[in-house]
């Protein structure tokens, strides 16, 4: 890999403890960079600071419900491929979602399956230049 490029950076949001480190070691296992955050207001933040290719998000953050989240995440960044891991019942949601670039994933397969689609298509087809946070959590 050349000095100009980076891992793929992947942005985890959750307070699940056992969540976060399943989906940790699967992030770094496909050879990104993984970063987390609990709440809606620190991914907010994160976004505005650092430029992440992927969010991934589950249905445990505190202050926000995922799509209301998604939904911020897109006008902040409009090309930016988000993950939801949640149990809630918002299927009939699923293809509006995904025309915005907001991926359902139910269970943990579909998580998995989506999040390595993501990864691939990303490694394909390249992502561009970013500031990263220099250490991840």
């Amino acid at each position: 890999m050349s000095q100009n490029q980076r891992n793929i950076c992947v942005l985890l949001v959750t307070m699940d403890a056992h969540w976060r480190s399943r989906c940790m070691e699967l992030i770094q296992n496909a050879g990104c960079e993984a970063y987390t955050a609990s709440t809606g207001l620190q991914t907010i933040a994160l976004l505005h600071t650092y430029i992440f290719d992927i969010v991934s998000i589950d249905d445990t953050i505190p202050d926000f419900g995922v799509i209301e989240l998604s939904l911020t995440i897109k006008d902040i960044a409009a090309n930016k491929p988000i993950l939801l891991a949640t149990g809630e019942n918002i299927q009939r949601f699923s293809g509006i979602l995904q025309r915005c670039g907001i991926f359902l994933a139910g269970t943990e397969k579909e998580f998995r399956k989506n999040l390595l689609s993501a990864i691939e298509k990303l490694s394909l087809y390249g992502h561009p230049g970013r500031q990263f946070p220099t250490s991840p959590t």
